[in-house]
C-alpha cells in the first residue's frame, strides 16, 4: 500500500507542476515494510475498526503517521467487501462483512494443501418475481447451489496459481507475449473485462432496466450509464440484453461461441469476414481460455471463455493495438479501456433433462451433458456519445435493439433451432 501526502495548489493543478513555484511540492510516497504490513494485518483480524486510541498507539509503535494508520484500514476495509465480487463475479452483485464466523473444519495444517469441509445455511427473499424462463434453474438448485460456488471458487483460484508461476510457459506464451509479466498483465486485462461485463449485465447492480416492448418475439431490456471510470471508454453508454432458450446442450452452444472459426456465423458486425486467432493463453484446467484474434482497422478482440458445471461464460472486447502491446509489455493494464459485450450460457434447469444423473452430483460438466436445453443471454454494450452529458436517442434504442435482433437470429439459423 501506499500513501500520499503533500502537494500545494490543488484543484486546478493538473498534472504538469512549475518546480520554481514554491507553493508546490512534490507528491510524496511512503511504501510500509513487511514487517509494519504483518502488524497491520495482524491488528486487522482482531480489530478491523481501530478506534482513535488504537490507531495512535500503532502509530508509535510503527513509526508512521496516525493519518497512514488510518488511510490503512479503510483500504483494507474496502478491499474486504470488494474481495467477493471479484471472487465470484458471476454470482455477487454486492457484498457486505457483517459478521466473521469460524464455520469451517480444517483438516491439516502441516502441507500445502488443506481439507476444508464448510457448512452453510441460506435464507432466500424473493423481493421480485421469477422470469418464467429461469424458474427451473432457480428451483432445481442449480443457479445459486452448493456446487456452483465450489465449481466458481475452482476455476478462479486456478487462476490466481496462474497468476503466481514465475517460470516462462512457452506452450502459452506462444512467441508472442515477450515476459511473463506480459502475460499476468493480459491475465488481469481479461478478468477486468469478465468483472466489467457481469456486473453491466446484472440488474442487481443499481442500474434501471427498461424494456423494449413490441419489437420482437423476445424480450429486450436496456440501460442507460454515464462512464467516468478509467478503465471504461469516457462518455455515455447504453447496455442491451435478451435472453432465449435453445434445444441445444450447453456445452455445444460454448463451444460454437468461443470457436473464432465460427465468429461469423453469429458476429454481425465482423460482416462474414473470417477471424484469425493470434494468441491464446490457458489459464485454468476447466477449459478457461483468453485469446486474442485479428479485427479490422489496426482492432483486436480479446475474448475470454470459461466453462464448469454451473455454467459458461464468452465474453469479448474490441481493444486497439496499441493498447495490446502497453499489456503485453507487462505494464499495468488498468486504464486500458474496456467495452465488453458477450453471452452467458446455463443449463435450463428442467427435472426431465437432469434426472438421469442421480443425486450424488457427478462430474465436472454433469449438469451441462446431461441438459438438452440451453438458456443464453446476449448482451452488448456500446459508446453512445463521448460526450457525459450526451442523452440517448431512439436511433441508439434502435441501433442497440437490431443488434440483438440480428445476433439471435443468426446464432438460432447456425444452430438449426430456427422454429425455437
Amino acid at each position: 500500500m501506499e500513501f500520499s501526502s503533500g502537494g500545494g495548489g490543488g484543484s486546478s493543478g493538473g498534472d504538469h507542476q512549475d518546480a520554481s513555484d514554491p507553493h508546490r511540492r512534490k507528491k510524496r510516497y511512503h511504501r510500509h515494510t513487511a514487517n509494519q504490513i504483518q502488524r497491520l494485518e495482524a491488528m486487522f483480524k482482531e480489530c478491523p475498526h481501530p478506534d482513535e486510541k488504537t490507531r495512535n498507539l500503532l502509530s508509535r509503535e510503527l513509526a508512521l503517521h496516525p493519518r497512514q494508520i488510518k488511510f490503512w484500514f479503510q483500504n483494507r476495509r474496502t478491499q474486504m467487501k470488494s474481495k467477493w465480487v471479484e471472487l465470484f463475479p458471476t454470482i455477487v452483485a454486492r457484498a457486505r462483512t457483517v459478521e466473521v464466523i469460524s464455520s469451517g473444519m480444517l483438516g491439516s495444517q502441516s502441507g500445502t494443501l488443506q481439507l476444508v469441509t464448510w457448512v452453510e445455511h441460506w435464507e432466500v427473499e424473493d423481493k421480485a418475481p421469477i422470469h418464467r424462463l429461469y424458474r427451473d434453474l432457480i428451483h432445481s438448485g442449480l443457479a445459486f447451489g452448493a456446487e456452483r460456488w465450489l465449481s466458481t471458487l475452482q476455476r478462479m483460484s486456478e487462476r490466481f496459481a496462474c497468476l503466481i508461476v514465475t517460470a516462462n510457459s512457452t506452450r502459452d506464451l506462444g512467441g508472442v507475449i515477450p515476459s511473463v509479466e506480459g502475460k499476468r498483465s493480459m491475465m488481469k486485462l481479461a478478468q477486468r473485462m469478465v468483472n466489467n461485463f457481469c456486473s453491466s449485465i446484472n440488474p442487481a447492480g443499481g442500474q434501471q432496466w427498461t424494456t423494449l416492448s413490441g419489437l420482437n418475439e423476445f424480450e429486450v431490456r436496456a440501460t442507460v450509464h454515464r462512464s467516468i471510470d478509467p478503465g471504461q471508454p469516457n462518455g455515455v453508454v447504453l447496455s442491451a440484453a435478451a435472453t432465449i432458450w435453445l434445444p441445444v446442450p450447453p456445452q455445444n452452444v460454448f463451444n460454437f461461441f468461443k470457436d473464432e472459426r465460427t465468429r461469423p456465423q453469429w458476429d454481425v458486425l465482423s460482416n462474414q469476414n473470417p477471424v484469425q486467432e493470434v494468441l491464446t493463453l490457458q489459464m485454468v484446467l476447466i477449459q478457461g481460455t483468453a485469446y486474442l484474434s485479428s479485427g479490422q482497422n489496426n482492432m483486436l478482440i480479446l475474448q475470454e471463455s470459461c466453462i464448469d458445471s454451473s455454467g459458461s461464460l464468452v465474453v469479448y472486447c474490441p481493444v486497439d493495438l496499441p493498447a495490446i502491446n502497453i499489456a503485453m509489455s507487462g505494464e499495468d493494464p488498468s486504464y486500458i479501456p474496456l467495452l465488453p459485450s458477450g453471452f452467458t450460457i446455463t443449463p435450463d434447469g428442467r427435472a426431465d433433462h437432469l434426472q438421469a444423473g442421480g443425486a450424488d452430483g457427478a462430474s465436472t460438466s454433469s449438469n451441462l451433458d446431461r441438459s438438452s436445453g440451453s438458456l443464453i443471454t446476449v448482451m452488448f454494450q456500446i459508446l453512445v456519445s463521448n460526450l457525459p452529458t450526451a442523452r440517448m436517442s431512439p436511433e441508439s434504442i434502435t441501433t442497440v435493439n437490431n443488434l440483438i435482433s440480428n445476433t439471435i437470429h443468426q446464432i438460432k439459423s447456425a444452430l438449426n433451432c430456427t422454429t425455437s
